[in-house]
């Protein structure tokens, strides 16, 4: 078994594609990774059997020593907590490189042989990216890469779940062999029971489970790739319910502390940025919604209309709207106060709303005014709409034991070719502006619609 241990470590070491050694306890170097030469110029084999610390700069060594002696000096894991450490090496062909290193697994942890993980100072900064990427509102992607690849280790790969629906993940982050991944995502549809569909139903971490306590078919498509375990760090945010998972996939057996460390850290971040995309959308969403009658504003109109203009510029031609201005409520609201007209306003909002299509687009741009869009509408259908609104608008709304009576007038227009939202919308205005002239309590339509 130890040999097994032994040869597995090295030849992840080896193929590893961040720079790391694995040292005696006296720090002696007993194999790198290929990309150590990357890093410092010297090829992997040339250092093998060398002192780990003649790597290191003369101003920088003995605190080097230090740290791993204090480090080493350690026998629970529960105990260590790794910490990167600043170090800057000196390379072979002249100069210095700095890099961060951080003992992963202690000599005592692993048959004798410690673990250091030898990060540029450019990889370093990988969350403080993926951070900066949350502050500036970057989409998801974008922020989970980078935290991804600061997981990867010598023995595992990480990936990042999120989108979860109740049965995988709609969207996968991280190492390009695993995403995206239907075994990661639930589109192999294997039988329960799956980790991370419990850490997720759960919120709980699962650390490190041996693959036989989960679906054979997990088991065997794990073992297919060199894992031999998987743990799941759900990402829990607002209300305690997790929406995405850090999943880190496993070759060597037994835990490192970097697990209980930097995993959580990384899940917590991956927490923060779904939350703060939630927020980000619902703050977005508010500036697009009025408030009292939770219809659409003026703002959210001419954004939803411009959606319409790119996404189906084809049905733009048969897209007609209907500026809609209430008759009498400004006498309702002058004697009966600001409060019941707010009431009254929101009662004729759902009074239209409950007339119209599902798909109908529904918007109160503003004081007592309210617009209808409609998408695939023939003339005559769209006049009697007009026809139905006026109807049940005027008909009384009791608030507070009181009946209160308003009007509608409507103007009509139809998109014609060549028209942007806001043409559209001044015609529909025009229209009903003659309506009041008229009489009120009647629909126009716009002239010279064809």
């Amino acid at each position: 078994m130890t040999d097994d241990v032994d040869t597995t470590v090295q030849t992840a070491v080896a193929l590893s594609a961040l720079p790391f050694v694995t040292a005696s306890a006296d720090g002696t170097i007993l194999a790198a990774s290929q990309t150590i030469e990357a890093l410092v110029g010297w090829r992997a084999d040339d250092l093998v059997g060398r002192p780990l610390f003649d790597l290191v700069t003369e101003d920088a060594r003995d605190a080097a020593l230090t740290s791993f002696a204090g480090a080493v000096a350690i026998d629970s894991v529960t105990e260590w907590q790794p910490v990167p450490v600043p170090v800057t090496l000196l390379h072979r062909h002249g100069g210095r490189v700095d890099v961060t290193a951080t003992l992963l697994v202690m000599p005592h942890h692993l048959d004798g042989r410690a673990v250091i993980q030898l990060r540029p100072a450019r990889e370093d900064r990988l969350v403080d990216s993926a951070i900066a990427e949350i502050i500036a509102g970057a989409d998801l992607a974008g922020v989970f890469e980078p935290l991804a690849r600061s997981v990867e280790l010598p023995d595992s790969r990480a990936v990042i779940g999120y989108g979860w629906d109740g049965e995988g993940f709609t969207h996968c982050a991280g190492s390009d062999s695993l995403a995206p991944a239907p075994e990661v995502t639930g589109a192999q549809g294997w039988p329960e029971p799956l980790p991370w569909t419990r850490a997720m139903s759960s919120g709980e971490a699962i650390l490190d489970p041996e693959l036989d306590h989960w679906s054979p078919d997990l088991g065997r498509w794990a073992r297919s790739q060199g894992f031999n375990q998987c743990a799941v760090i759900p990402a829990v945010g607002s209300g305690h319910r997790a929406r995405a998972a850090l999943i880190v996939w496993r070759t060597l057996p037994g835990t490192t502390a970097l697990g209980f460390a930097l995993w959580n850290r990384v899940a917590g971040l991956i927490g923060l940025a779904i939350e703060t995309q939630r927020r980000r959308a619902m703050l977005e969403r508010a500036a697009t919604i009025d408030q009292l009658t939770e219809l659409e504003n003026r703002r959210g109109l001419l954004e939803r209309l411009d959606g319409l203009w790119v996404e189906r510029p084809e049905a733009v031609r048969c897209v007609s709207a209907l500026f809609c201005d209430l008759d009498g409520f400004k006498e309702v609201n002058d004697a009966a106060g600001h409060l019941i007209g707010d009431r009254l306003l929101a009662a004729i909002a759902q009074r239209i709303r409950n007339t119209v299509r599902p798909d109908d687009l529904v918007a109160r741009p503003g004081g007592d005014e309210f617009t209808i869009v409609l998408c695939d509408t023939e003339e005559a259908a769209v006049e009697a709409l007009a026809d139905r609104l006026i109807d049940v608008v005027s008909r009384p709304v009791e608030i507070d034991g009181q009946l209160f009576e308003v009007g509608l007038s409507v103007g009509i227009a139809g998109a014609r070719p060549g028209d942007r939202p806001e043409n559209l919308l001044d015609r529909a205005d025009q229209a009903l502006l003659e309506a009041k002239a008229d009489g009120k309590a009647r629909w126009v339509r716009a002239l010279n619609e064809h």
